[in-house]
């Protein structure tokens, strides 16, 4: 890098180099994926001879074979499953680049790969970018966190960054997948273009974050008054349907909407003691309604335990949160950002 000094010089700056993190020694690499070639050809029906013929293998960290007798995949010499090592050791010396040496304090992979398993999958936790925006009992802690898979059971590698969404005191959480990266597991596409990818990878997975954090920041500072709360819940179709003129509510919600302008109040109480709702709170709320199965006081039901039900109020949450309305509510600087994600 080039610098000018007092006389107006060009002259060389040295850069410090990243501080470097060691990852790979919270892993234990149980198993090893390898392209053996069998000595005897294949003979087709038609009379046709392949004398090269590869199989996918797995070994131990012993090189012992671990499937013997089973044939993983016929694939051509120039197949390279990635390994734990090559995969971890490339984000191990990206990972400095793009976060800050506080940002890497205390980073945390967790295992998930089974010793039998063709798939082998880790976590990568930052605790340092978790974000508690004067959180009290109820809900919301964020958590950066890349996913990242490979093996033979998916037969590319999957990167993923998301935010984990820890919605309430009792464990439950929300994942919202943002960058994805993947790639087969050939040497002229992964391994040439491993170090470039996962560099621009992580360039856009941290910026993602930002803007979903930046998002966050600014609803809690957004007041939402009744009747602005009554009208995002109609407009999701939360409005009162009954037919009976003494049947129907106040506020003009269903019993669900109700609910869930409850639970942003309570939110709100927790918070900051005023009562008065914010749109963070009304994020909060419908993150728990969705999130759970039913609302405390909601008539359990068979229905309430439908994990497509969950499903379902996960989407139209998501889809309230994207709406023209939610997001007029937002500072333009927030909302032309999330229009570049989009």
């Amino acid at each position: 890098m080039l610098v000018r000094n007092s006389k107006g010089q060009f002259v060389k700056k040295e850069v410090a180099a990243p501080k470097m993190i060691d990852i790979l020694s919270q892993c234990s690499e149980k198993t090893v994926f390898n392209v053996i070639k069998d000595l005897d050809p294949i003979i087709h029906q038609d009379g046709r001879v392949e004398k090269d013929r590869f199989t996918l293998n797995r070994f131990d960290q012993e090189g012992n074979n671990l499937d013997q007798n089973r044939v993983w995949q016929t694939v051509g010499p120039k197949f390279h499953c990635l390994q734990a090592k090559d995969l971890l050791k490339t984000f191990q010396d990206y990972l400095p680049v793009h976060f800050s040496s506080d940002e890497l304090q205390d980073i945390q992979v967790k295992e998930f790969s089974a010793f039998d398993s063709t798939c082998l999958s880790w976590e990568i936790h930052f605790p340092r970018l978790a974000e508690d925006l004067v959180l009290a009992n109820l809900t919301t802690k964020s958590r950066f966190v890349l996913q990242l898979s490979t093996g033979f059971g998916t037969i590319k590698t999957t990167i993923v960054s998301k935010i984990l969404d820890l919605v309430c005191t009792n464990g439950m959480m929300i994942q919202s997948p943002k960058t994805v990266l993947g790639g087969k597991h050939y040497e002229a596409t992964n391994l040439n273009l491993l170090g470039h990818s996962i560099d621009l990878f992580l360039l856009n997975a941290k910026h993602e974050f930002n803007v979903a954090m930046k998002k966050i920041r600014s609803e809690v500072d957004v007041i939402v008054d009744d009747q602005l709360i009554n009208k995002i819940l109609k407009n999701a179709g939360f409005g009162d349907t009954a037919k009976k003129e003494s049947r129907k509510s106040k506020s003009g919600l269903s019993r669900t909407g109700d609910l869930i302008k409850e639970q942003a109040r309570l939110e709100s109480l927790t918070r900051t003691g005023t009562g008065e709702v914010t749109l963070y709170d009304l994020n909060s709320a419908l993150t728990f309604w969705s999130s759970h199965q039913k609302l405390v006081a909601l008539k359990e039901t068979e229905k309430d335990h439908q994990s497509q039900s969950t499903y379902e109020k996960q989407v139209k949450v998501s889809e309230i949160q994207n709406s023209d309305l939610w997001l007029s509510l937002l500072p333009n600087d927030v909302r032309n950002e999330l229009a570049e994600i989009a």
